[in-house]
């Protein structure tokens, strides 16, 4: 009866996953707001199943995660610091009220909801508020302002003391409307404020400029990696490269006074940890910067005791992975009789002009060729997905 009960559940689950998918993976994502690596995972297969993960929106999002017609939207209790009481209060705002119309009238109804300074930024660091006309430079400038105003207009209205503070009032009904016109931020920098609001990055990841590159190199993915050590699926000494941003250090000391470390990397799919031997780190001890792409070359260590470990053999900084990428060729195999279709891409390849080398593998004829007027191609996701439409993926990829 055990195993029937459990056979009963996975076949409800199974179902709901393949008839409900984005209500099912909502309800998976509301369930590990509190595990930051489980929630990277969801979300990663939420974007393979070509579900978008919308950022949280202070006008449309609730305590869980949600289905809208556009995707999952992302959950105000994943963000860090926001209790279930301020959050509650935000929703009932919205209901009485109706939508926030910019960050001064979300300070204005939310002055007497307590809600503290720090949450207030972790809103707008995760993009909570991207759809009411600032953008996120102007808000970090502005809302301290903000909410030290309306914390004064809503004290003086208890006290019956408004008319002191009218000229208060008069002057925060303005403030919106004179924000000072100020650049956003870098896009990097963006992904590093809702890395830091919610753990995770949302919009978009820092690799993502080379993914197409990487996916041509034909890297793992490091949750299949990660878990491939954990089930000793690697031989010893298999040599593996990986690309992924450096979220954590941690250094250590051997018994001669010696540093190394071990990096904590991940890309959009999850974590690994990487051990680096002294000699190594101490080549590569200024590259070891929070945040900072890295691409690293290394082996598996088979340890039968505990789980296997990645061990680092070079590490190669954002700046080195781009000149790796530009050194590769770009090749695609094809037929000699299919000369059409080889027009059609060398045609389409002329649009893309950057500094990776490219040939056609003839496949039949065994050699490589290099087509005439195109000096060099910009790898990237657009010319990827072009590609795609004129020949297979699996005859598209990147070489030495």
């Amino acid at each position: 009866s055990h195993a029937a009960a459990y056979a009963y559940l996975s076949y409800q689950t199974a179902y709901l996953k393949c008839h409900y998918l984005k209500e099912y993976m909502a309800a998976l994502m509301s369930s590990v707001v509190d595990n930051c690596d489980k929630l990277t995972e969801y979300v990663d297969e939420c974007r393979k199943n070509n579900i978008t993960v919308l950022r949280p929106s202070i006008n449309k999002s609730f305590e869980e995660f949600t289905v809208e017609p556009g995707g999952v939207r992302y959950g105000l209790l994943a963000i860090k610091t926001l209790g279930s009481g301020v959050i509650r209060e935000i929703i009932s705002q919205r209901e009485k009220y109706g939508n926030f119309k910019n960050l001064q009238d979300f300070c204005q109804r939310m002055a007497e909801g307590k809600i503290s300074k720090t949450a207030v930024e972790y809103l707008i660091k995760a993009g909570a508020f991207d759809d009411l006309g600032a953008n996120r430079r102007q808000m970090i400038s502005n809302y301290m302002l903000l909410i030290d105003t309306a914390g004064e207009i809503s004290r003086s209205n208890v006290e019956g003391q408004m008319g002191l503070f009218s000229d208060d009032a008069d002057q925060q009904s303005g403030v919106f409307e004179n924000f000072a016109p100020m650049e956003e931020f870098r896009y990097a920098d963006l992904l590093a404020f809702e890395k830091f609001a919610t753990g995770m990055y949302i919009s978009g990841h820092p690799t993502d400029p080379y993914k197409t590159a990487l996916r041509l190199m034909k890297l793992p993915e490091i949750r299949q990696l990660s878990e491939g050590l954990k089930e000793h699926k690697y031989s010893h000494n298999t040599p593996v490269c990986i690309c992924g941003i450096l979220d954590d250090l941690s250094v250590r000391y051997t018994s001669t006074g010696r540093k190394m470390g071990f990096l904590n990397i991940q890309d959009t799919t999850g974590f690994i940890e990487c051990t680096v031997f002294p000699d190594i780190f101490l080549s590569n001890e200024k590259k070891f910067e929070h945040g900072n792409i890295l691409f690293i070359k290394g082996k598996i260590s088979v340890n039968k005791k505990y789980n296997d470990s990645f061990v680092t053999e070079e590490i190669f900084d954002e700046q080195q992975l781009l000149k790796i990428i530009n050194s590769k060729k770009l090749c695609i195999k094809i037929n000699s009789f299919e000369n059409e279709k080889m027009l059609k891409i060398t045609n389409l390849l002329k649009n893309f002009d950057g500094e990776s080398s490219v040939c056609f593998y003839i496949t039949d004829l065994k050699k490589l060729v290099r087509p005439k007027n195109i000096s060099g191609v910009l790898i990237c996701e657009r010319l990827f997905s072009e590609l795609s439409r004129l020949i297979d993926t699996e005859n598209i990829g990147i070489i030495d």
